[in-house]
């Protein structure tokens, strides 16, 4: 879907009797609130373009030695007067063609962000996040600035969930999942798109779900459901039980399973496992909602927020090094208990942050554990004064400067914290919307 205006710059090519380069303006087909510059020299040379907001010229795209040039402009605020200057360096000076641009409001339907504390914080750069709506899960992609002004977006196909977006580690662009809003359908695949909002590369992930992780040298993984039959073995019942795997894919796109659930856990009754009911396959087992890769271990970080357990996977056995929570090191008495956590993180080889909903104070936040001896401890927590409750994902991280920040999942709110864990920014989305997973990019342009 379009949303600023769209305009490609065609900067025609020059000759040593031409001073300045022609320009003509026209259409970019590429549909994302961006501006695609283009030019053709004679022979080789280097060309950029700068351009800014209201006049200035703050930003400039990188520089590109060829003949046929391509320069997308990111980070376009709407109803903003956008100003460019094509430049290209012939015989070591600059040709440049300029011209300026009005970008269009957003489109109805975008659901818009809205800063409630910390407005005038001036850092660069911008949120990149999943956005779903509340029952539905039609769900968009944004780019906004900490002021809450969207800066890109893209809309995501009908009945189709995304939850995990992120910058492509090698190239432009970005990465996102997508499965069934019921999960009635296996639909699941990983999309990769340009900055420019068209598709490069989609790959299928059969019964992938929650999240995803890139591969360095251009592999993907991810999650999948693995339902199975289950006989209990007190009452001889049959019941279908939906455990979790890891599946990778290399860059040649061979696939292979990493870790599954049902190798290393004995399927144990827990409080979760009907709760949601959200898998039509069977009763959720183990609710898989988190995978990360830890390079220096070469070990994956996978989190089964049902069975309340965090286990650490080394890569190239499948074999579980690392085990906290119901299935492995407990927590200590007057620790609050892995509850249906998402997205761990070890800050250390002793300490873990997890962003937790508890179902029964219907309270969500941030917990930090550290070991003590064979358990966990509580240490740290930041629950909000005005206490919001996430049914459906969610995030917690630590910051350099020894600060937090939580995402609320689908309680739609973001919130940093100083050191001393005090709210200093706090963003919520337009009401009934929720977030999936949010990411920092400190580089993102936003003139």
């Amino acid at each position: 879907m379009s949303g600023a205006a769209l305009v490609a710059l065609v900067l025609w090519g020059c000759t040593p009797d031409e001073p300045a380069l022609s320009c003509q303006a026209a259409p970019s087909p590429g549909g994302a609130p961006t501006l695609a510059l283009s030019w053709q020299t004679d022979t080789a040379v280097d060309g950029f373009v700068r351009y800014g907001t209201a006049g200035a010229l703050d930003q400039q795209t990188a520089t590109v030695h060829a003949s046929d040039h391509g320069h997308l402009l990111l980070g376009l605020p709407p109803e903003a007067e956008i100003t460019w200057q094509g430049v290209a360096i012939v015989d070591g000076e600059e040709r440049t063609c300029e011209g300026s641009t009005w970008t269009e409001a957003l489109p109805g339907g975008v659901p818009v962000p809205t800063v409630e504390l910390g407005g005038d914080d001036p850092a660069e750069g911008a949120w990149l996040a999943a956005v779903y709506e509340l029952g539905t899960y039609a769900s968009w992609i944004l780019v906004f600035d900490r002021q809450g002004t969207v800066r890109w977006f893209h809309q995501g196909e009908d009945e189709r969930f995304i939850v995990d977006v992120q910058p492509a580690l090698e190239g432009d662009g970005l990465l996102h999942n997508q499965f069934h809003n019921r999960f009635s359908e296996d639909v699941g695949r990983i999309r990769r798109l340009s900055w420019d909002g068209t598709v490069q590369e989609q790959v299928d992930t059969p019964l992938a779900h929650h999240m995803f992780a890139q591969l360095p040298g251009g592999g993907l993984a991810w999650q999948v459901l693995d339902p199975r039959p289950w006989t209990d073995p007190e009452t001889g019942e049959v019941l279908d039980l939906v455990g979790d795997a890891v599946v990778e894919r290399d860059a040649e796109g061979t696939t292979r399973e990493v870790w599954n659930a049902w190798d290393w856990l004995a399927v144990e009754p827990n409080q979760f496992s009907s709760l949601l009911s959200i898998y039509p396959q069977g009763i959720d087992w183990t609710h898989g909602n988190a995978l990360k890769l830890d390079e220096a271990d070469d070990t994956w970080l996978v989190s089964l927020g049902n069975a309340g357990t965090v286990l650490t996977v080394d890569r190239a056995t499948g074999q579980p090094t690392d085990v906290v929570g119901a299935y492995g090191a407990g927590v200590v008495e007057g620790s609050p208990a892995l509850e249906h956590q998402h997205d761990p993180t070890w800050l250390d080889e002793d300490t873990l942050l997890v962003f937790d909903s508890h179902f029964d104070e219907l309270v969500s936040g941030a917990f930090q554990y550290r070991r003590v001896g064979d358990q966990l401890q509580l240490d740290w927590s930041y629950l909000p004064e005005d206490p919001r409750f996430a049914v459906v994902l969610g995030q917690a991280w630590r910051d350099e400067d020894g600060g937090a920040g939580v995402n609320f999942g689908s309680a739609g709110v973001i919130e940093e914290l100083d050191p001393q864990g005090v709210p200093t920014w706090r963003l919520r989305i337009e009401e009934g919307f929720g977030f999936g997973q949010v990411r920092w990019m400190p580089d993102f342009p936003t003139p």
